[in-house]
């Protein structure tokens, strides 16, 4: 009797009935909800009292509008999750905490967004947060941002070399070097241009000089796809501690020979038959090929630097004063042959080292130095372990005024290693 009572009430109180115009009540009864649809409402099921006091007391002040009806009837239709089960014991169950980024190991409150902002923060000079963070993301921006970099490669690589550390900043120098090899990395024609240039400028310091230096060679070695460790290896495999190392692993390849002949069921593999796992491939394990992206700029980087190294400059006397920074400009000389052993201007470069070589032998007050000595043997070992036997002839050709001069070193050398680095040389070209 009471749900009759309260269906009554509803009827009554409708707004439809209430409103004259039958296009109003058509569109009204379309916009509301049909018993079916009524989410949470069963057959049977009335609105609350409340609702039907608040629509009757507005249809006695003289009607409501169509916004009123709605959000009447939002507000009457009981809230249904269609995710939430109360069958289920879900609230015993423990909640789920969501795991923490990782934090990384700095934090700025401000960051460059864009390559000129952090070239322009690195100059700040009242602002150590920000050049703290320019610095730190500019390696990064450089290297994703390929197309502004290339335009700006030459005012970067000066910005970058001119840079001073006026905040003291821990990171600075690692990162301006960072700087730099990505700078030559996405732009390297106009980057290691801009080096060379700046190596013989009249404005620059020794030490900027050094950092020219040390980024050449960096960045080379990553253009030729080769790693640090790798080539200084390689480079310090000609002192006579690493030979001791080459002895004591030949005579354990002796030894392991001949315990295979004692064992002749016994099979031994060559490593390049394994693949990284040591384990045995179909054929031959052969190492994945890059392209040595250094072989078509050495030559603009290299001649460069060999041809005006005795023409004297206001702040720089390699011949004279500055010998330690010669001794650098021949190391580097000998890893960039080193790295573009394969390509086709090879022979060139070779040659002309040879014609270096026997020019700064004749200069006495160099050839006595003992770094430029160490160096020299160093890059002329290089030169020669790299060179293909097809060039190896015309390279001995032009090494040849010197060849008293290296058997002067092995024989009455005072330095140790320079001596065990001349005798390894004659031995590769031959001289007794």
């Amino acid at each position: 009797q009471q749900q009759q009572q309260h269906g009554e009430l509803e009827r009554q109180a409708s707004p439809i009935s209430s409103m004259s115009s039958p296009a109003t009540a058509s569109t009204l009864s379309s916009l509301s909800p049909s018993p079916s649809r009524r989410s949470g409402l069963e057959v049977g099921e009335v609105r609350p009292l409340v609702e039907l006091d608040t629509i009757q007391s507005a249809r006695s002040k003289g009607g409501l509008s169509l916004r009123q009806h709605r959000e009447i009837q939002q507000r009457s239709a009981p809230h249904f999750d269609v995710f939430d089960n109360d069958d289920d014991d879900d609230d015993t169950l423990p909640s789920y905490v969501h795991k923490k980024k990782p934090a990384t190991t700095r934090k700025y409150a401000w960051f460059p967004k864009y390559l000129s902002d952090a070239l322009i923060g690195i100059k700040d000079k009242s602002d150590f947060k920000k050049v703290t963070a320019s610095i730190d993301y500019l390696p990064t921006l450089i290297e994703s941002n390929v197309l502004e970099s290339q335009r700006l490669a030459s005012k970067i690589v000066k910005d970058l070399v001119f840079a001073q550390n006026m905040f003291n900043v821990e990171i600075f120098d690692l990162q301006k070097r960072a700087a730099l090899v990505s700078i030559v990395y996405v732009a390297p024609q106009e980057a290691l241009e801009e080096m060379v240039r700046m190596f013989y400028e009249e404005n620059a310091s020794l030490s900027h000089r050094r950092l020219v230096l040390e980024t050449i060679v960096a960045s080379s070695v990553r253009l030729a796809g080769r790693s640090m460790g790798e080539v200084e290896k390689n480079v310090d495999s000609r002192s006579s501690k690493y030979q001791k190392i080459e002895l004591l692993q030949e005579k354990k390849r002796i030894e392991d020979k001949s315990e295979a002949d004692e064992n002749p069921k016994t099979r031994y593999f060559h490593p390049s038959y394994l693949d990284k796992k040591g384990k045995m491939e179909q054929g031959i394990y052969k190492k994945e090929g890059a392209a040595n992206k250094l072989t078509p700029v050495v030559g603009s980087i290299f001649f460069p630097l060999i041809r005006v190294y005795d023409k004297p400059v206001r702040t720089l006397k390699m011949l004279n004063e500055d010998k330690y920074i010669l001794g650098l400009l021949i190391r580097c000389l000998g890893i960039l042959l080193y790295l573009c052993m394969n390509a086709n201007i090879f022979a060139r470069m070779a040659v002309a080292f040879a014609s270096f070589s026997v020019a700064l032998a004749d200069r006495h007050s160099v050839a006595q130095d003992a770094d430029i000595q160490k160096s020299l043997l160093t890059s002329l070992c290089l030169t020669v372990d790299a060179c293909p036997h097809y060039w190896l002839d015309e390279v001995s050709e032009a090494l040849s005024p010197i060849f008293p001069y290296l058997q002067l070193l092995r024989n009455e050398n005072p330095h140790p290693e320079s001596r065990a680095l001349a005798g390894q040389l004659c031995a590769m070209l031959g001289l007794h």
